[in-house]
């Protein structure tokens, strides 16, 4: 259900966002377009959304595979996997040996691993507690200064110099520090203890809505980051003022789209999957 839930996300916003860019002149109209539109598969293995509906259906698999391997095995093939798909394409800039839905299976080893392997003495502590005292909180707070330190050392010399120079560590999803940073990341949360929230809840499940909005095609990542927010502008000429721009428009984006898919929940999404729940129920 989980996964036709998905799908039926996807494809309310390829539609709707292909027909409202179409008639707003920003996108024009092809057969070819159309059907990449309705087809969500076209992507596979170069984007996220197509990709992680293809991880969905690997799920079952990996959690039996999981059963079978004992903790030692389990930190070796995550070890391998991060040997071949981040260091290699980090240090010595391979192209990647996983496409998204690899990645995927890779991230999902490292979560299996820090959930059914965590340390004996393992308890919930306050969010404080956890990012100032425990080890996982120094580590993500640690790998956050090195990432947002190593992009700032690109905007210094592209001042200095004019060149734009590729993240290195940072450019992609399976790069060293953006893997390391998700990860410490993901263990810094699971030691905090959130209580329950119905804010929290109802923003987690307008996230993905907001990527397929905000990031449904290029026209669309176009016309909302270039023209919209002018954000290539803003980070050529605004300077240090930039990570202002940045944060603020970050901000206005994901507000925006949360609303847009808490609308789309609250009055389709909802009673059409109540109904379907009751006819099937009788």
């Amino acid at each position: 259900m989980q996964w036709v839930k998905l799908l039926c996300e996807i494809e309310f916003y390829n539609i709707v966002i292909f027909i409202i860019l179409y008639i707003a002149g920003i996108q024009t109209f092809s057969v070819k377009a159309a059907i990449k539109c309705i087809i969500p598969f076209y992507t596979l293995g170069t984007e996220f959304v197509s990709s992680y509906l293809v991880f969905f259906w690997f799920i079952p698999f990996i959690n039996l595979l999981l059963k079978q391997l004992d903790k030692n095995n389990h930190l070796r093939l995550i070890l391998l996997c991060f040997i071949s798909d981040s260091v290699f394409q980090t240090v010595i800039r391979v192209p990647d040996a996983f496409t998204y839905v690899g990645l995927f299976m890779y991230v999902y080893l490292i979560g299996a691993y820090i959930r059914r392997y965590r340390d004996g003495d393992y308890k919930k502590t306050n969010f404080e507690e956890s990012l100032f005292v425990t080890g996982s909180g120094k580590w993500a707070f640690g790998m956050f200064l090195i990432s947002w330190t190593s992009i700032l050392c690109e905007l210094i010399v592209f001042k200095f110099t004019g060149h734009k120079i590729i993240h290195m560590f940072t450019g992609q999803s399976n790069r060293i520090l953006a893997i390391a940073t998700a990860v410490c990341s993901f263990a810094f949360f699971v030691n905090v203890n959130i209580k329950q929230s119905k804010l929290i809840n109802m923003v987690a499940k307008s996230v993905f809505g907001v990527l397929l909005i905000h990031a449904n095609n290029l026209t669309m990542i176009d016309f909302v980051w270039k023209k919209l927010f002018r954000s290539q502008w803003a980070f050529e000429n605004l300077e240090s003022a930039f990570i202002v721009h940045a944060f603020v428009t970050v901000m206005v984006i994901f507000s925006v789209c949360s609303v847009i898919d808490m609308v789309r929940i609250r009055f389709l999404e909802k009673p059409i999957f109540e109904y379907f729940d009751k006819r099937s129920a009788n």
